[in-house]
């Protein structure tokens, strides 16, 4: 529905019809981890978080928990460079906004990386990298972006 919002009334309906055409093809599968899923989510949006987040290591970190991967196994040089890089994430000024696409996908990703509770906020994490999507890309692209989010919900 936040996808569908922001998009001009007269590209809804066929923005819809074209993402329910692709889900029903690809079927459904069941349910993964919450954080294996936001880690996959967060992945989609990385790019849109800006070069505090977007790094190797950290895609790599990203790429495994996406995997099942348990990030408190993480090796120390590692761990200090994603912690730096997520309070630098949360102490930008820039980053604050949560309205702003760019702070969306950096909160989403420092989200993942770094709970603010004992686990991940799901939800918070899709809402947010769907934001940044919706206001940054091109309906096309979104729409590959919903389906990609899809099948990572849908996956085994």
């Amino acid at each position: 529905m936040l996808v569908l919002s922001q998009l001009p009334a007269s590209r809804r309906r066929e923005f819809a019809d074209a993402f329910y055409a692709e889900r029903r093809r690809a079927g459904s599968r069941g349910r993964p981890e919450p954080r294996a899923t936001a880690s996959a989510a967060a992945l989609l949006v990385l790019e849109l978080a800006g070069e505090e987040l977007d790094t190797a290591r950290i895609r790599d970190l990203l790429q495994g928990a996406a995997q099942g991967d348990d990030l408190t196994r993480t090796a120390a040089p590692a761990l200090a460079e994603l912690r730096k890089a997520v309070v630098r994430v949360r102490m930008n000024v820039e980053l604050e906004d949560p309205a702003h696409p760019r702070g969306a996908a950096a909160l989403a990703v420092a989200e993942v990386l770094d709970p603010a509770g004992d686990v991940v906020a799901l939800q918070e994490v899709v809402a947010r990298a769907a934001w940044a999507a919706v206001e940054t890309w091109e309906p096309p692209r979104v729409l590959a972006f919903m389906l990609e989010l899809d099948r990572i919900f849908t996956a085994v």
